[in-house]
């Protein structure tokens, strides 16, 4: 063997692979060469340009969350987290506070159903607690907003909209809006008003959200919604320094889209820096159950969520085989059962895409004869376990459940069932929307409630994963749906890793969050700088 037979040789007292037990690792031109003990990694080692030992630790796949927001998350998380408010004379005081704070906008975030649901927020309520400043207030699920009047005419909007999609500006009988708006092309266009920092603090902004990601132990985040300012930002990013984590981005194929518009989206698919790429096109199909704008099979208890999003539901098929036919993975929001439906058949019926899957997101309520149909279509199941329990409760006492009803309540997030069937189930965090902690995520997969709240009832508790289950989700079934060749520990793949203090397997469930990450690998390189607390040994 030549002098540095290897780039580098890992150590730990646990390494997770899919076959025996191992502690060590060898790497060479970014790949995994071997996996073994202790003893034969000390042989690679002697050969090794340098050597790292963790002793107490696990090393893993590096962790995919294949459904985050960054950019748009870290703009409107500078706002009031509105998230603990529970009814409207608390969201009253929070805003009034707010404006006692500071001057100009009030921006919040994170309201939750409980409040909205058969609250008059708008126009009106804004007018009479904060008087004069402009407001702008998302729901805790991102499809809809409230804003002052102020922020109504900073934003242009003066009436109803023409949306391509089923997207609304809420008005009185006179035509004048109230201060709802409901769907994300309504909600884009209000926020477009917002003011933002200067880009280049914005760039500064975006690299520390993914150092702190990537040290939660993803090694890539997968942003399912192209901001207009998100290539520019990662470029300036990149200038600064390398990105912590590697970072997929996919735009939106919006209702309507021209074939002009269709062709951009492909041209946009080679668009790429050092760590980040444009990969794949996002559909809504549907909104959320807690707005009424879900597709569901029949009417919610409102009366609501009878359609989709996209006004023909054909052209949907059609730009979905488009992008099919030209290699093109495919992400759909899909929330309703009706909305699944469609979207399976869809799926079921155009060309796999050249890398990885089409898959479906959210997937809300499942009704059992469509559990089947994932795997045999070739769709991966794209799940947020933080989803289940943010606002649900186990008695169905929430807005959500109370809108569908117990039957279709009962299935909720059915990820256990989907993998049973022999489903690529992938889970993720949809941040900004729930934690992007994979460490939180997997033990509420696990517990389906919220980490700490041990007197709150597990929400469909046969939809439960094991630790090892929720851990594939985001290693193997991630890379398989996302076309990468990784998270497997074995030779051949690429040697990207997560390393995380102790046994991970140990830990109670709402314990897990709190394990270090030592760092992690992307590509044989350090992605989180922490690992570099392991001194290389030349």
């Amino acid at each position: 063997m030549s002098a540095s037979a290897f780039d580098a040789v890992y150590f730990a007292d646990h390494v997770v692979t899919a076959g025996s037990a191992a502690q060590a690792i060898a790497v060479r031109d970014a790949r995994i060469v071997h996996v073994g003990d202790r003893a034969e990694g000390e042989q690679w080692a002697q050969t090794a340009a340098h050597r790292y030992d963790f002793g107490d630790a696990t090393i893993a796949p590096g962790l995919l969350d294949l459904h985050s927001h960054p950019v748009i998350g870290m703009r409107t998380t500078r706002g009031i987290d509105l998230g603990t408010v529970d009814d409207i004379v608390e969201l009253a005081a929070a805003l009034r506070a707010a404006a006692h704070e500071s001057e100009g906008w009030i921006v919040g975030w994170n309201l939750g159903p409980r409040v909205y649901a058969d609250a008059d927020i708008g126009v009106d309520f804004f007018r009479a607690t904060v008087p004069g400043r402009p407001v702008f207030v998302k729901t805790f699920d991102y499809h809809g907003a409230f804003l002052s009047a102020e922020a109504l005419e900073a934003a242009g909007v003066d009436g109803a909209v023409e949306f391509s999609s089923n997207a609304e500006i809420a008005c009185r009988a006179d035509g004048r809006p109230t201060g709802a708006v409901w769907e994300m092309e309504a909600v884009a266009l209000v926020e477009k008003a917002v003011p933002q920092p200067p880009h280049e603090e914005q760039a500064r902004e975006l690299l520390d959200l993914l150092a702190r990601m990537a040290s939660a132990g993803l090694t890539l985040t997968h942003s399912l919604i192209l901001d207009p300012d998100e290539i520019a930002l990662l470029t300036t990013a990149e200038s600064v320094g390398t990105l912590p984590l590697r970072y997929r981005v996919s735009p939106v194929c919006e209702p309507g889209a021209s074939p002009d518009e269709l062709t951009r989206l492909v041209d946009l698919q080679a668009r790429r820096g050092e760590r980040w790429s444009v990969d794949g096109v996002k559909f809504f199909l549907d909104g959320t159950v807690d707005n009424g704008t879900a597709w569901l099979r029949s009417p919610d208890s409102h009366g609501e969520s009878t359609h989709s999003i996209w006004q023909n539901p054909e052209e949907y098929v059609e730009a979905v085989r488009f992008f099919a036919s030209r290699g093109v993975a495919t992400a759909t929001h899909a929330i309703g059962d009706a909305a699944i439906e469609f979207a399976l058949a869809t799926l079921a019926q155009v060309d796999a895409p050249a890398r990885g899957r089409h898959r479906i997101e959210h997937i809300e309520t499942l009704p059992v004869e469509l559990v089947d149909c994932f795997a045999r279509a070739g769709v991966a199941a794209s799940m947020q376990p933080a989803h289940c329990c943010m606002s649900l409760r186990a008695d169905q006492s929430d807005n959500w459940s109370q809108r569908l009803g117990a039957a279709r309540a009962d299935r909720a997030f059915a990820m256990k069932d989907l993998l049973d069937a022999g489903t690529t189930v992938v889970i993720g965090s949809d941040w900004p929307i729930g934690p992007f902690d994979p460490r939180e995520i997997i033990a509420i997969a696990e517990m389906r409630r919220r980490v700490g709240a041990v007197d709150m009832g597990a929400v469909v508790p046969s939809q439960r994963l094991t630790r090892a289950e929720a851990l594939t989700a985001y290693t193997v079934s991630a890379a398989e749906t996302a076309g990468l060749d990784e998270g497997v520990i074995a030779p051949g793949r690429r040697a990207s890793f997560t390393v995380f203090e102790g046994d991970l397997f140990a830990p109670a469930p709402d314990d897990l969050p709190d394990v270090r990450v030592r760092g992690t690998i992307i590509d044989g390189a350090v992605g989180y700088g922490a690992v570099l607390a392991s001194e290389p040994v030349s």
